[in-house]
């Protein structure tokens, strides 16, 4: 499934399509946003110290600048802060979807990225440039909310068996927050997602000390359960090694859009 351009507009950029879309208080879903290209302030903006250190802070930095409309709410009509809260809100796959556009219309529709081969024999440093039109769309599949049942489940203190759930999927501002725990801590930053991501737990408290104390089996359920879910852009690519001919998947990541 491929998003495509739908308006252009010269005077004020260029609009797309999301692939959930935002959801106001009101409860109304805007499905489209407008962007207009990056330009040497936009560039300024993500190399100061407290943005370039997290990538996911330069992703939203982009959007927050670049992004003028999002459905009916123009970014020029509500307060600074307000502005950013939505761009945070939105899921990471609509996210994604506006860092993929902001790149093709700013600096054109092929990404080059670099790897290691796979193979511990050869190890070569491979170049590859992937078109934007290349990249797989994973649709929205109409589930804000997950339901989950945990193959074991963790007793309260009272002595009650908690296995069953809903969570939702991750968005901007958890991208934010665990973009430098992840780096130094995978486990721990696995443990802040699932406390910030599970929204209801049979009337128990979530806390970060009971997600921690979920066995393995349950923590990769959850953690799976996200990723079947998980919609916009697909960020494996197949990468064909020139040195030995080894074939190996790779992954991108939001930085590699701008």
């Amino acid at each position: 499934m491929a998003i495509k351009k739908k308006v252009i507009n010269e005077q004020l950029g260029e609009t797309f399509d999301f692939v959930r879309g935002y959801t106001d208080e009101s409860g109304t879903t805007h499905k489209d946003f407008e962007l207009r290209e990056m330009n040497g302030s936009d560039e300024e903006a993500i190399s100061k110290p407290e943005i370039k250190s997290n990538g996911a802070k330069i992703g939203r930095t982009l959007l927050e600048r670049c992004c003028l409309r999002i459905g009916t709410i123009y970014k020029s009509e509500v307060k600074s802060q307000e502005w950013r809260e939505i761009i945070q809100s939105l899921s990471v796959g609509d996210q994604d979807i506006m860092l993929l556009r902001l790149r093709e219309i700013s600096l054109g529709d092929e990404i080059e990225t670099q790897y290691e081969c796979a193979d511990k024999n050869c190890k070569a440093k491979i170049t590859t440039i992937i078109s934007v039109d290349e990249l797989e769309i994973i649709p929205y599949n109409g589930q804000d909310l997950i339901e989950f049942e945990l193959p074991k489940g963790l007793k309260d203190k009272d002595g009650n068996l908690i296995t069953k759930g809903k969570l939702r999927l991750p968005n901007g501002l958890d991208r934010e927050v665990l973009d430098g725990v992840i780096r130094k801590n995978q486990g721990l930053a696995n443990t802040m997602m699932l406390t910030r991501c599970i929204v209801e737990l049979e009337g128990a408290k979530v806390h970060d000390d009971f997600v921690r104390n979920l066995s393995i089996k349950d923590r990769n359920y959850l953690s799976d359960l996200i990723k079947e879910n998980s919609f916009g852009v697909s960020t494996t690519v197949d990468v064909d090694c020139p040195n030995c001919g080894e074939s190996f998947k790779a992954s991108l990541n939001a930085v590699n859009f701008i």
